[in-house]
């Protein structure tokens, strides 16, 4: 059973892996088949591929399936409160209601999301959680109460890009977030509107940052 559940947690760690490198196909083939393989298993492979589903899912235009994982993931993983799991569920939640333009559901969630990636065991497991949310944050609030708010996200996200640990490679997910962003806010700023807010924001403190969420 040990060894049965390592080739899981392996496999679904390649199926990520495939995903990064550009090889979609056969990383989402690998992910459902850890899914569907090892539902209402305990071990971690569950989680990992679930997450790395719904990221890929959200950024397709997946997102009412991508939801679904979400629940699954929330009724079947007994760890799913523990403060970092619930960060990275959060997060993903948070995620899939901005791109659905559910943008105050969205800002609520990442809210959540935030302070539970200050935890300091968050920080220490995932120390690029802070920044990645605060680009969920800069894309629920560049469509916020019809886009008035549009250059805070700009900032929001100029904040992210700043706080990134020294050496982090985005991910998949957190370029298509970025992207995401970008595409909303040049639908109301010109590009050096964008580059202007975008530099104040790398100037902000992740307390500053956090704040233009939190309002």
């Amino acid at each position: 059973l040990g060894a049965h559940a390592q080739v899981s947690v392996l496999r679904a760690r390649l199926g990520g892996a495939l995903l990064e490198g550009g090889e979609q196909e056969r990383g989402e083939a690998l992910l459902r088949e850890v899914t569907d393989n090892e539902a209402g298993s305990t071990n971690e492979a569950q989680p990992f591929a679930r997450l790395a589903l719904v990221g890929w899912l959200g950024a397709t235009g997946r997102v009412a399936e991508a939801r679904e994982q979400l629940r699954i993931l929330r009724e079947e993983f007994v760890l799913s409160h523990f403060v970092v799991f619930e960060a990275f569920i959060l997060g993903a939640e948070a995620r899939l209601a901005a791109l659905e333009g559910r943008d105050e559901e969205a800002l609520d969630k990442i809210r959540r999301a935030l302070d539970r990636a200050d935890d300091p065991i968050s920080r220490a497991v995932a120390p690029q959680m802070h920044a990645s949310y605060l680009a969920v944050g800069a894309l629920a609030l560049a469509g916020v109460d019809g886009g008035s708010r549009v250059r805070d996200a700009v900032r929001c996200l100029g904040a992210a890009d700043a706080l990134l640990p020294e050496g982090h490679v985005s991910t998949l997910v957190e370029r298509h977030t970025h992207e995401q962003v970008r595409i909303r806010a040049l639908s109301r700023l010109t590009e050096a509107a964008f580059q202007e807010a975008h530099a104040e924001g790398g100037g902000l403190s992740p307390e500053e940052a956090a704040a233009l969420v939190g309002q």
